[in-house]
């Protein structure tokens, strides 16, 4: 599993689910049902969803209940998280572990380009989860969403590629830097 583009597709999941409670299990499933992950292990793909929700918690996104007769852990998504996709806060969080070289125009430039990408990839996330209102609020116009839906998708998965490429450039750099 790619780590930053599971991350995005992870994030993605959660935005969709609005306000409703969930369990690792239930964002699992919706992760395995993503055509890259069908050929997942159910065991590994729950592990590592429960291993960032962890992290998610940590950083204020995530609020965890217990279900006492059920002994299950049950999430909600906290305003944080909405603030900081829509600032692109996390993100520099996670950049700030790995900092590019100041000295390099070449990889400071790699670097505006990535944050550049992130935030297109956060408008395409709230293009596609209006696509998915739009297709269930007009069933008239749900073949023209599911076009468009499709359409941002792909593009959101090529962008992804395009930030993953960045960020293995600007990883590799700073390891042999």
């Amino acid at each position: 599993m790619n780590s930053e583009q599971n991350q995005q597709r992870l994030i993605s999941i959660l935005m969709s689910l609005g306000h409703c409670t969930f369990t690792v299990t239930d964002v699992r499933d919706q992760l395995l049902t993503q055509l890259e992950f069908s050929n997942a292990d159910p065991a590994k793909a729950r592990r590592w969803v429960a291993g960032k929700f962890v992290t998610f918690e940590r950083w204020g996104w995530l609020e965890k209940s217990t279900d006492e007769i059920k002994n299950r852990d049950h999430f909600k998504i906290l305003p944080k998280l909405h603030n900081d996709i829509a600032s692109g806060e996390p993100y520099e969080d996670l950049a700030s572990s790995s900092p590019v070289q100041e000295d390099s125009n070449a990889f400071q430039n790699l670097s505006k380009e990535l944050e550049q990408y992130r935030k297109t990839i956060i408008t395409q996330m709230s293009e596609i989860e209006e696509y998915k209102r739009v297709e269930h609020a007009y069933p008239e116009l749900k073949r023209l969403a599911t076009h468009r839906f499709q359409a941002v998708r792909d593009e959101n998965y090529r962008l992804l590629g395009k930030m993953k490429a960045l960020e293995n450039l600007i990883t590799s750099a700073e390891k042999n830097g």
